[in-house]
């Protein structure tokens, strides 16, 4: 099995060795054992995990969206997720990080509005982002 997990925010190298300690823990302590864990930089922001893991039950695909939930994903892909297993799109091939589109809406919005309310939402991000970042500059010595 292998269970995808987006994160969304950079973190210092010391916090991604104890996200990585702690993801193994969550998953032993639901029966599986822990293979290999591949982290890869997203090309937005964070970071994809890929975590191989092996486990004596096989799983159906609500419960394998629920360990990735439960290992840190992208609340937003956790319920994308989950809206295609009701549709009956197969868990192999529906289980995409965001980097990968399946299928795109065509509908059209107001823009205007939208815009304001992506802003405060940005301004919101970057607040608690700006910190995590000076933390990583620091320890990464970017300064």
């Amino acid at each position: 099995m292998i269970f995808k997990v987006d994160v969304d925010i950079k973190v210092p190298d010391s916090w991604l060795k104890n996200w990585i300690e702690t993801r193994k823990a969550i998953l032993k302590s639901l029966g599986f054992k822990v293979k290999d864990i591949k982290v890869v930089d997203s090309s937005l922001r964070g970071f994809h995990a890929y975590i191989h893991a092996e486990g004596k039950k096989k799983l159906t695909p609500t419960e394998c969206n629920m360990i990735q939930f439960l290992l840190g994903d992208d609340e937003s892909r956790v319920l994308i997720n989950q809206r295609r297993i009701a549709r009956g799109i197969d868990w192999r091939t529906g289980n995409k990080l965001f980097s990968d589109v399946l299928w795109r809406r065509k509908e059209k919005f107001n823009y205007k509005k939208m815009k304001k309310i992506w802003e405060r939402e940005r301004r919101k991000r970057e607040e608690g982002r700006f910190e995590l970042l000076k933390l990583v500059a620091e320890e990464r010595g970017w300064e």
